[in-house]
């Protein structure tokens, strides 16, 4: 686990440099099938997981959650930092149905 450096400055919170967080929940009905979500212009800071326990296959390509992904086992988060993205989507598919998908993206 890796600690990043915050400040709380006039009620502005400050991660790795991005002021700006964004929640997503993704809602995900169905198993081995493919979504989306496509990161906000500038993001600095990301982190995904599902709530459910279920494994989360992460592609940056379409069509490769089912041959060439990255695994986040059920109960991990994936995360990267020192980002400056433009235009970035993640693919994703779980392998149990019902799953709800947070992504916490700081810009």
């Amino acid at each position: 686990m890796s600690v990043v450096a915050s400040a709380i400055s006039g009620g502005k919170v400050t991660v790795a440099g991005a002021t700006r967080p964004k929640i997503y929940n993704i809602a995900i009905p169905l198993a081995n099938t493919e979504y989306s979500h496509t990161l906000s212009d500038d993001v600095l800071k990301f982190s995904i997981k599902l709530r459910g326990a279920a494994n989360l296959r992460i592609a940056f390509v379409a069509g490769e959650t089912a041959t060439n992904y990255f695994t986040v086992p059920a109960g991990c988060t994936f995360s990267e930092s020192d980002l400056r993205l433009a235009s970035c989507t993640l693919y994703f598919s779980v392998d149990k149905a019902s799953q709800v998908l947070e992504i916490l993206e700081w810009t």
